[in-house]
């Protein structure tokens, strides 16, 4: 696990999810997109490193509950993106509520993955 990496994904997380709601009234998905992609790029760069690690000997005391967040972080933002798409206030609100859900993963990630 990459420490700084995840601190760094947690406040992009919470800094984009506070942008979101105060800027809901204007806000458009395809300014939010490369914030989105490089919030995954970070995830999969974690889960390489991760994977890695584990194939070297290191296992984290809840293993499985570790794998389960793994798993979470990759798929959360992908799956609210198509109701993130639309240029509305509520789709700003679902996205932000998203983006806390995936900063609150990113923390319990780095928690499992202490042993």
């Amino acid at each position: 696990m990459i420490e700084p990496l995840a601190f760094a994904t947690t406040a992009i997380c919470a800094l984009l999810a506070l942008a979101c709601l105060l800027f809901a009234a204007r806000y458009n998905f395809a300014r939010v997109l490369p914030y989105l992609a490089a919030i995954e790029v970070a995830m999969v760069v974690q889960t390489i490193a991760i994977v890695i690690a584990r194939l070297s000997g290191h296992q984290p005391r809840e293993s499985g509950e570790n794998w389960a967040y793994v798993v979470t972080s990759l798929v959360v933002l992908p799956l609210i993106a198509p109701l993130a798409r639309r240029s509305r206030w509520w789709a700003a609100v679902i996205l932000a509520v998203a983006l806390v859900v995936e900063a609150i993963v990113v923390i319990r990630l780095q928690t499992t993955w202490r042993r």
